[in-house]
């Protein structure tokens, strides 16, 4: 369980002590937490591993945040995109477009949803729903980002179908983030919604909630300089650590790009005085920090440590923000460089989905010194790795200068998926000869070329959405949507959809962009998944195709029907639609009273359970039960209790209607229909709408 790595969880779940828009304000400080802890020897060590790592997984989570909005940021990107994790995990990112311009903006609502999703900036398997409001605001400037984050049900951390346990992070924080080709601005702060919490196992059967509370974070990373600033600013209110710390920058970290800290400094303050003070040991050991222990307030170091950023830190708090964080499973996503005062080096970054026309970013560690000449650049198109295209194209570009940053943008549109090489020339004629370039403060490093060969993505991406995942009466239509298809710089020429698997169905437009799809002949007579594919080929002949899964087929054809539809954020359903018919579960319904009807609905790997009771003892009886709590625990209201699959409400808030039930001359159940409403916790919780059909020919509510 990683967060955002080992150590840093090792240090919250045990408490060990192995762990070792303008500038960045320095004067941010959180008040004093109501219990603050006493920080001496005993735990000091765990202290100063903590503070940095939590401040980095507060900005992780809203750089997470912001890169799901992202998906958004450009057209055609769709309303529900669905992609597969570096770990085969998946993440659904939706959009809810409130002013219908296809674009993530202020006003509009982005979803995502992670299923044991390995989520890079975050470095650990992630679970749950969050949920981002981009605000209105009028100071909001063009390309700006603010917006309230929501935890909804929890995030869980390292928690996988095989591994139940694991961290969950709940509650709201509010992002706000500036970027252009030069900087980029990402400030974390809290809401007056909510706080922070951590529900960390304890245990074997207990947990621990902690808190970080009134938390203001920022990280400022300027390309033209090579540095990134960052403040920290939070309070965390620990059970496990058995008090609260205050954390402060007195003076911000800086950093160059993708190395180690070289000045700044972090305070955690606990009571009487007493705190740890973090300093970068930049000089003799870049990827080390000192920590200073203070036990009684009179700034004399009682005990001095020195600990590795490593251990507490993945390296996103100073990580650059362009170069691209893979997954590799382990305890960190990327290793920090050593830097030293004569390390000079070069990384080429781009963002290939955002245009073709986006300049490529040749990024060095420090600016260049002002006797540098002009430096041209040209790309070679090498072709695709087939080898089906081996001529070699000569690219022109423009080059701009920012200090450490070359802007170079190409005059011709890259082609997807092609090799290509990044050249640079003094003079614009000779780009085959090392070029020299130099630092501002008089390092020199040359290479032949600068860098060496990188590949395009392929960018022919179909994409395939639908605005219902349930076909069970003939009545039923799904709209299939290719629309958000992708083919850059080629435009798609066609789309074609086919049908790989499940109950006969039919496409109204097969090769159209859109199609309308409904039930086919013969009439089904079952219920079962169906696989339909979008094949897309563009203007150069190349194609990509995507699969989408739906359930179709005649629910009135089988004795028991069970489905339910999961708002966003509830616990229960986890924001699905599913229904389930005869084969799916093995279903055991049973009146233990007459007034109590208890249906258990067993399946691998998932199984429900339907409590349904009256409030006054009577027998249950076509008719509305409203203000109905959780069944066992009813007294003498109404009850209700929908769960399963390792999950249920503690308390329970819902309504349900009878719509027909009979039974035999032993009082067994023989007929059933019902329609619920549940919300799990509170009356304002999302809601889970579900219809159970035993032996019933009403339709379903949908």
């Amino acid at each position: 369980m990683r967060f955002p790595n080992a150590c840093l969880a090792a240090a919250i779940l045990t408490m060990c002590a192995g762990c070792g828009g303008g500038g960045a304000s320095s004067n941010l400080q959180p008040p004093a937490a109501a219990t603050p802890l006493a920080i001496d020897t005993s735990n000091a060590t765990r202290v100063a591993g903590l503070a940095p790592g939590l401040g980095e997984a507060i900005l992780a989570i809203g750089q997470f945040a912001a890169d799901e909005v992202a998906t958004f940021r450009r057209p055609g990107a769709g309303l529900s995109v669905v992609s597969t994790c570096p770990n085969g995990g998946v993440m659904t990112v939706t959009l809810i477009d409130r002013d219908g311009d296809g674009l993530a903006g202020p006003g509009d609502q982005v979803t995502a949803l992670a299923r044991d999703c390995a989520v890079p900036v975050l470095a650990d398997v992630v679970n749950g729903t969050m949920t981002v409001d981009l605000i209105v605001a009028a100071d909001i400037p063009a390309g700006g980002l603010r917006a309230t984050v929501a935890l909804g049900s929890g995030l869980s951390f390292g928690a996988t179908p095989a591994t139940s346990a694991g961290l969950v992070a709940l509650g709201s924080l509010q992002i706000d983030r500036l970027s252009d080709d030069l900087q980029i601005d990402l400030r974390v702060r809290s809401t007056a919604a909510d706080d922070l919490r951590l529900i960390v196992p304890a245990g074997a059967t207990s947990t621990a909630t902690e808190s970080v509370k009134q938390f203001d974070l920022r990280k400022i990373l300027d390309y033209a300089t090579a540095r990134s600033t960052v403040t920290l600013a939070y309070r965390y209110e620990s059970d496990l650590l058995g008090g609260s710390i205050t954390v402060s920058t007195p003076m911000p970290l800086l950093a160059n790009l993708n190395t180690f800290p070289e000045v700044g400094r972090i305070d955690a303050a606990g009571v009487n005085g007493s705190r740890v003070v973090l300093r970068p040991n930049f000089v003799t050991a870049s990827s080390m920090f000192t920590s200073a222990l203070d036990a009684n307030g009179d700034a004399i170091a009682e005990r001095t440590d020195s600990l590795s950023w490593t251990d507490s830190t993945s390296g996103y708090l100073w990580w650059d923000g362009t170069t691209a964080l893979s997954w590799s499973g382990g305890d960190q996503v990327i290793s920090p460089r050593s830097f030293s005062t004569i390390d000079f080096f070069a990384s080429l970054n781009f963002d290939w989905k955002t245009s073709t026309t986006t300049p490529f970013r040749l990024q060095f560690s420090r600016p260049l010194a002002d006797t540098t000449p002009a430096l041209f650049a040209r790309l070679i198109d090498a072709g695709n790795p087939s080898g089906l295209d081996p001529t070699f194209v000569d690219i022109a570009t423009t080059v701009e200068r920012h200090g450490a940053l070359l802007l170079v943008r190409p005059t011709l549109p890259l082609r997807h998926g092609h090799n290509y090489f990044l050249q640079l020339s003094a003079d614009n004629i000779n780009f085959n000869s090392a070029v020299t370039v130099q630092d501002a403060i008089g390092n020199a490093s040359s290479n032949f070329s600068w860098p060496s060969m990188f590949k395009t993505p392929d960018t022919l991406h179909a994409i395939a959405s639908a605005d219902a995942p349930l076909l069970l009466t003939a009545a039923d239509a799904i709209q299939l949507s290719g629309q958000a298809s992708v083919g850059t710089p080629k435009p798609i020429a066609s789309y074609r959809w086919t049908q790989l698997s499940g109950v006969p169905l039919t496409f109204a437009t097969p090769n159209a962009a859109n199609t309308r799809l409904t039930w086919g002949v013969p009439v089904p007579t079952v219920v079962a998944d169906a696989v339909v594919r979008l094949t897309v080929t563009d203007a150069s002949g190349d194609t990509d195709s995507v699969q989408l899964t739906v359930r179709a087929g005649n629910s009135a054809g089988s004795a028991h029907v069970l489905y339910f539809r999961s708002a966003a954020g509830d616990y229960i359903g986890q924001g699905r639609t599913e229904v389930y018919v005869d084969q799916d579960l093995s279903y055991s319904d049973m009146l233990s009273t007459p007034s109590y009807y208890s249906g258990y609905h067993q399946g691998l790997p998932v199984w429900w359970t339907l409590q349904l009771a009256t409030g006054d003892g009577s027998p249950l009886h076509v008719g509305a039960y409203e203000d109905a709590i959780r069944a066992p625990f009813r007294g003498n209201q109404n009850g209700i209790d929908f769960s399963g699959s390792g999950r249920g409400c503690n308390q329970t808030v819902g309504r349900f209607d009878v719509l027909e039930i009979a039974t035999n001359g032993a009082g067994a159940l023989t007929k059933l229909a019902v329609d619920f409403e549940q919300h799990c916790e509170s009356p304002t919780a999302p809601a889970l709408l579900g219809s159970y059909r035993f032996n019933s020919s009403i339709a379903l509510r949908r």
